[in-house]
């Protein structure tokens, strides 16, 4: 089902801070689903820093209300039940789009990204993934344990089983933002100066020449922000 732009900018301002689009790869150490070290993990498990108020949207139009966040390594929204609980929806398969405080979610082929940005039918997006494996060479109950990947934080599948991780374990990971425009269509293409010209054709000098005044470098969000805006902002004035 389509998604409505209109019904996520009418509910939501855009919340912009500014890093850098990066991969890293990092370890953390894990016990019974608890960090034992790892800040950085911790920091990238969510997109948000914290839950926080908002509305998604399911495929057939309706319309919840709760304390939200999305889960980056699950690429799942959760919500916080009874003040404390942490639970994944039972309906992630139906949702469409969400606004989560001040930020805007679509979710386009199991993934969920965050629109920075929009002329109302191109937008400036970025999408998140973290990812663990599990280096050791035997897994639990003998089972190979190499490159296992995990789906939560205190469960580890291997060959297809998923099991408890009950003694402390150190893995590593890996976290990489990477920055998107989205068609009106939603489709995807990756954030640069071609792209960018392909779907502003009446643009490419000035998309050439504005990054060459501005020294632009488009791995850089805000670099990415500023071009987007000027682009959209030159397209519309005419």
């Amino acid at each position: 089902m389509k998604k409505s732009l209109n019904f996520l900018l009418a509910l939501a301002l855009l919340s912009l801070t500014f890093c850098s689009v990066s991969a890293q790869n990092q370890t953390v150490v894990l016990k019974d689903g608890k960090i034992l070290e790892g800040e950085l993990f911790k920091k990238r498990y969510f997109f948000l820093p914290q839950f926080q108020e908002g509305v998604i949207k399911l495929k057939d139009g309706s319309t919840f209300r709760s304390l939200y966040n999305v889960n980056v390594m699950k690429q799942a929204i959760q919500a916080i039940i009874g003040g404390k609980d942490t639970i994944t929806l039972s309906n992630e398969a139906d949702i469409e789009s969400a606004v989560i405080g001040r930020n805007i979610f679509w979710k386009i082929d199991g993934q969920y990204y965050h629109i920075l940005t929009s002329d109302g039918n191109i937008s400036l997006a970025m999408g998140k993934l973290l990812k663990l494996a599990n280096e050791a060479k035997t897994g639990a109950y003998g089972a190979s344990g190499e490159n296992a990947s995990i789906t939560t934080v205190n469960m580890v599948t291997l060959s297809g089983k998923t099991f408890d991780v009950g003694t402390p374990t150190r893995y590593n990971f890996s976290y990489k933002e990477s920055l998107y425009l989205v068609t009106s269509s939603f489709k995807l293409k990756q954030f640069n100066k071609k792209n960018l010209g392909d779907l502003y054709p009446k643009r490419r000098a000035d998309i050439d020449e504005f990054i060459k005044a501005n020294k632009l470098n488009l791995k850089l969000k805000e670099d990415a922000l500023r071009l987007f805006n000027y682009t959209a902002g030159l397209n519309q004035s005419n």
